[in-house]
């Protein structure tokens, strides 16, 4: 259904933004649709790492391509920003018809650290024929070949804390991989995981360490730039009256409730949005976060303790 915007309805909600606006007047189905969707907010660090990426991927080809890890906390916005990324870098069709150009290509790391399962994960995303291949020598050949066929020019790869899990001697045989295929495709590769991933591959491997420049995301903790963040997100939520969640103790709470993590802080602000879309409220207030708290970090562990 396509949802035509009221020149007026900018100064009945000004406190949102174009997309939200759009099916404010939606039944409350679909707004409880729209808010449960995915949505990128953006912020400053997660605006720097896209740019660094977007660097690297522009650099020239060189014989040491610079490559970056990317750290955070589980559920802290590493996802979504490779995510955002992958998505900005369109596949591109050659013109004498022999396929598309994948500029960049994004994996989630296999759950334990094996060499088949990275190379097969790599062909399956890009359609090769990984699945079908058996020995590692086949998927070896089969990754350079069709990496260095489509262009790639970088690989992405989220939860690299999967590979360097296990056995010590699996870690370095994975990422001797990694660090063999952008050697000789000249490519760059991004990885993303939790916050001692660095240490572990400078523990594994200090040359890696070297090569992977990390870039943080940490906790967001109470202050200008996450009430700068509330801003933001206010804008998504289709409700008719104004939240004004950065409002200090609104904040303070919510900064607590939410651990400091983006996706935790969502999670929350969704669940609220959908309680106060239903109660008739059409804004979340203090009353609306006491109704929907039991799902924030801090009262699961609470519940898992009292269970204990």
């Amino acid at each position: 259904m396509t949802m035509t915007q009221d020149p007026d309805e900018s100064r009945l909600y000004p406190h949102l933004g174009d997309a939200a606006r759009a099916v404010i007047d939606a039944g409350l189905e679909a707004r409880i649709r729209f808010i449960k969707e995915t949505h990128w907010i953006g912020y400053a660090q997660a605006d720097l790492i896209l740019a660094r990426m977007k660097e690297l991927l522009d650099a020239p080809r060189v014989d040491r391509p610079e490559c970056l890890v990317i750290l955070g906390d589980t559920n802290n916005g590493k996802t979504s920003i490779l995510q955002r990324f992958a998505n900005s870098q369109v596949r591109i069709e050659r013109g004498d018809g022999s396929g598309s150009e994948w500029p960049v290509v994004t994996i989630q790391a296999p759950p334990v650290a094996d060499e088949k399962r990275l190379y097969t994960a790599i062909l399956h995303r890009v359609g090769g024929l990984g699945a079908s291949l058996r020995t590692r020598s086949a998927l070896f050949t089969a990754t350079i070949t069709t990496l260095s066929g489509i262009g790639t020019r970088m690989l992405v790869i989220d939860e690299i804390h999967h590979l360097i899990s296990g056995s010590t001697n699996q870690h370095r045989i994975c990422l001797n991989a990694l660090k063999y295929l952008a050697n000789e495709l000249r490519l760059s590769i991004v990885v993303a995981g939790i916050s001692d991933a660095h240490y572990s591959l400078g523990v594994i491997d200090p040359q890696l360490e070297n090569r992977f420049k990390p870039m943080q995301l940490p906790r967001w903790i109470d202050g200008v730039n996450f009430r700068r963040l509330l801003a933001s997100i206010e804008m998504i939520l289709p409700l008719k009256k104004p939240s004004i969640l950065q409002r200090p103790v609104m904040a303070k709470r919510l900064a607590i409730l939410s651990d400091g993590k983006i996706g935790e802080l969502l999670t929350i602000l969704v669940a609220a949005t959908v309680e106060a879309i239903r109660s008739g409220k059409e804004c979340i207030d203090e009353g609306v976060i006491t109704q929907i708290q039991d799902i924030a970090p801090a009262y699961r562990r609470r519940t898992l303790r009292d269970d204990l």
